[in-house]
């Protein structure tokens, strides 16, 4: 705890979402160069070189379940359909069962990556990616399942395999952009373009993915009755979340305008005549829970056991706190501009470089 309650490794930091009412367009997002992500009233995350993009690696994995849709689908017929409709419903509800569990490992390794960095994010999922492989070409195996089910099966196997070299393309590319020695306002600008071009991919590939999963849904429910719905993977539920994440950070940066050495001089974002009312209490952060007292108190306590316990006050359009760091004695001030400030989260943008970025949820 020094110059801010989570010490950065560089000086730029970036992470990379969409609607939950559904997929939009992504080539209507590009115009003039202007990427234009779904409105959301979400704040983004926390902008950090060790939380590069996880939500939209993490879409891009999951959202592998693209399905090979055959022509001409036929019923089956004689005395084998009821064995190769039990056969084929069980092999369905495994194949769900190991689809969520692989989206709530990502999710796991996705929350620890803010300390393992995206090193070891990266070496975990592809260990994870090369079991749920194994997993399906385990199930490939079963008798009497459906042959287009094996088909589902192929592709959603070639799929995987081929969706993690694009998320090392980006992370390798965003990494790059963030250590080099260009200006600050060059690496948020090449930061952005980067984040654009890999959230137009990651979109339109959900997209179509979606269209595929309900199309084979329908087919095999038609085929041996309703027992298949794309509403039990935690990707089709979850994924629009994050993907809205993406977009949001995105717009976010896109408001933030610096000047040569890196400071903001513009935000469209940052909120003036702050009402101390809506941001009294407690709020849950990445690795930290925070405690805005009424009384002006402010209690800052990490997940990793340093703590900043003084007090608070808005002052000039600012979140400026004046505590003591544990265990190391320090006196720190830190300020903050505010942003999509509601009555149960907000956003907390340092004033200064690294201009650390975090999301705020109120916890109570």
């Amino acid at each position: 705890m020094s110059d801010n309650p989570r010490i950065p490794e560089n000086n730029y930091n970036s992470s990379a979402g969409r609607s939950s009412s559904g997929p939009s367009h992504p080539s209507d997002n590009l115009q003039s160069g202007q990427y234009n992500p779904q409105p959301s009233n979400n704040p983004p995350p926390k902008i950090h070189v060790k939380n590069l993009a996880v939500g939209a690696i993490v879409t891009i994995i999951t959202s592998t379940i693209v399905f090979l849709i055959t022509q001409n689908l036929r019923k089956p017929e004689g005395n084998n359909f009821q064995k190769k409709k039990e056969a084929t419903v069980e092999t369905w509800k495994s194949f769900v069962g190991y689809e969520n569990a692989y989206f709530r490992n990502m999710m796991s390794y996705q929350n620890s990556a803010a300390t393992d960095g995206l090193d070891g994010f990266l070496n975990s999922i592809k260990t994870e990616s090369q079991k749920f492989v194994t997993d399906v070409e385990d199930l490939k195996r079963r008798k009497n399942i459906d042959e287009d089910l094996i088909k589902v099966f192929n592709k959603r196997i070639e799929n995987e395999k081929n969706s993690i070299p694009p998320v090392e393309k980006y992370y390798q590319t965003l990494t790059a952009i963030a250590n080099s020695k260009k200006p600050l306002k060059e690496i948020k600008e090449a930061s952005t373009n980067e984040m654009i071009r890999f959230a137009t991919l990651t979109n339109g590939m959900y997209e179509r993915n979606m269209n595929d999963l309900k199309e084979i849904a329908k087919v095999l429910a038609d085929r041996y009755g309703g027992t298949f719905s794309m509403d039990e993977f935690l990707m089709v539920q979850q994924a629009p979340g994050l993907m809205q994440k993406n977009d949001s950070l995105i717009q976010f940066l896109q408001n933030i305008v610096l000047d040569s050495s890196g400071n903001i001089i513009e935000n469209k974002n940052f909120v003036t005549q702050i009402n101390p009312d809506l941001i009294i209490g407690k709020w849950a952060t990445e690795g930290a829970v925070v405690t805005l007292s009424k009384d002006n108190k402010v209690s800052w306590i990490e997940t990793e056991g340093a703590t900043a316990n003084g007090s608070w006050k808005i002052e000039k359009d600012k979140l400026v706190i004046m505590a003591t760091s544990q265990p190391s004695g320090e006196i720190i001030n830190w300020r903050f501009n505010l942003s999509n400030v509601s009555a149960n989260a907000f956003t907390l943008v340092q004033d200064g470089a690294p201009y650390e970025i975090y999301q705020m949820v109120r916890s109570n």
